[in-house]
């Protein structure tokens, strides 16, 4: 028995106690990401090496709409997988198994841009050229690292709010 067969057995066993969905969600799942890996091979030559090599590509290759797979949705996938299997253990059809399944760490990159000193320097001497309080304020912030908002929040909150110790205001 091919490893399709069974997992559309597996669902139409499911269908009925599903909302619709999850349902959909789960035919979307083994549409796109599980059948055309899987469903080919036959449910006794299934190992865990097998599905560990899928979800090794689905973490380094790009799906469909050409972006890597996120973890929580390869996680989903695998889950998916196992209830298959275990349909397949209680129908006799699989010999009994538990693959553990490995997932590579994500890389994230980060979209915040750091300037660098040659940028520092540019960005120095043209508010130093047009010296103001608002350009002040951007010079402050670039050498002390504070954001330009938490900055004007904090002077919005000095001149709204006069403090009520002398000296302090």
């Amino acid at each position: 028995m091919k490893f399709e067969t069974l997992a559309l057995e597996w669902y139409e066993s499911k269908k009925m106690y599903l909302k619709e969905s999850t349902a959909a969600y789960y035919m979307y799942e083994l549409q796109n990401y599980i059948l055309p890996n899987l469903g080919e091979i036959d449910v006794n030559n299934l190992t865990e090496e097998i599905i560990q090599m899928n979800v090794c590509k689905w973490q380094t290759e790009c799906n469909i709409h050409g972006r890597i797979i996120k973890k929580s949705t390869i996680s989903n996938i695998v889950m998916l997988i196992m209830q298959i299997i275990r349909f397949g253990i209680k129908k006799n059809i699989l010999s009994p198994f538990k693959p553990e399944i490995s997932y590579m760490p994500e890389v994230y990159t980060s979209k915040a841009k750091t300037f660098t000193d040659m940028e520092l320097d540019k960005i120095a001497i043209a508010v130093i050229s047009d010296l103001s309080f608002k350009s002040f304020g951007i010079l402050l912030c670039l050498n002390t690292g504070i954001r330009i908002g938490d900055a004007y929040g904090k002077i919005r909150l000095k001149l709204d709010k006069p403090s009520k110790y002398k000296g302090l205001s």
